[in-house]
C-alpha cells in the first residue's frame, strides 16, 4: 500500500487557529421567567484530519483560513464541525417554543489518479459533506465505483481507493449521514437531537499480513437531551 511508516495512520495536523475542539454546555432559566428553558448543547470541530499517509503522495490543499499545504494521505477530513442543541421550555408554541438541532459538515479530500497509465500524476478530490445534503455523497464512491490512488508501472502495481477482487485498496467501506434525529414531545417539556456519527470509514488492513489491522473510524458523535418537568 506504500504507507509511509514514520508517520501515525491517522493524526490531527496542528493550526494557528485550532486543532481539537469540544464543548457541551448546560442552562436554565426560571419558570417565572418569559424565557423559561432547561437547555443543553455539543460542539465539535477541528482543522484537519489525516487518514493513511504514504510515500509517493505530494498534494496541495488550502484550508479556510487560506493557508496552501502539501499532504501526503489517501484522505483528508478539513473544517469539520458539528452542533446539537436541545431547548426545553413546556411550550411547543409562541416565542419561546422548546427547540431541537443537529447539523454537520466537513470538507473530504481523496487522492485520485485520473490517468491510468502508468505516471503518478494524481490530485485530490473534494466532497463537500453536510447534514443538509439529500442524500450521501459518498455512496457515488464506493467499490462498485472504484477510483485509482496509486498508478504503477504495471497493473498489478496499482492501487485502489477501495479494495475488491484482485485489487489492492486502501478501504473497505466510508459513508456520512444525512438528516439525523431531532426531536420535541408533545407537551414540550422533552427535546432530543443527536448525530450519530457523521463520517464513518473502515479501511483495509493497514497490515497485509494481518487481517485485524484494518481501522474503524467514527468521527462526530454528539446528543443532546433537555428535560423541563418543573
Amino acid at each position: 500500500l506504500r504507507l509511509d511508516n514514520s508517520q501515525g495512520l491517522l493524526t490531527f495536523r496542528p493550526r494557528a487557529s485550532k486543532t481539537f475542539e469540544g464543548k457541551t454546555t448546560a442552562t436554565t432559566a426560571g419558570v417565572s421567567s418569559a424565557l423559561r428553558k432547561v437547555q443543553t448543547t455539543a460542539n465539535l470541530s477541528f482543522g484537519r484530519l489525516r487518514l493513511l499517509p504514504t510515500t509517493y503522495i505530494n498534494g496541495s490543499i488550502t484550508d479556510a483560513l487560506g493557508v496552501t499545504t502539501s499532504e501526503k494521505p489517501v484522505v483528508i477530513v478539513d473544517d469539520f464541525a458539528a452542533a446539537v442543541s436541545c431547548k426545553s421550555t413546556a411550550a411547543t408554541a409562541g416565542g419561546n417554543a422548546s427547540a431541537a438541532s443537529k447539523s454537520w459538515s466537513a470538507k473530504l479530500y481523496y487522492y485520485r489518479d485520473t490517468n491510468d497509465n502508468g505516471i503518478l500524476d494524481g490530485g485530490y478530490q473534494l466532497v463537500s459533506l453536510s447534514s443538509a445534503n439529500a442524500s450521501d455523497p459518498l455512496s457515488g464512491i464506493s467499490p462498485s465505483n472504484n477510483v485509482l490512488v496509486y498508478d504503477g508501472a504495471t497493473n498489478a502495481q496499482d492501487v485502489y481507493l477501495f479494495e475488491g477482487p484482485g485489487k489492492n485498496g486502501y478501504l473497505q467501506t466510508w459513508s456520512s449521514v444525512v438528516g439525523q434525529n431531532a426531536s420535541i414531545d408533545g407537551t414540550g417539556r422533552v427535546t432530543q437531537a443527536a448525530i450519530d456519527s457523521a463520517i464513518r470509514v473502515t479501511t483495509a488492513p493497514t497490515n497485509p499480513a494481518r487481517a485485524d489491522s484494518s481501522l474503524d473510524i467514527k468521527i462526530g458523535k454528539l446528543s443532546c437531551e433537555s428535560v423541563d418537568k418543573r
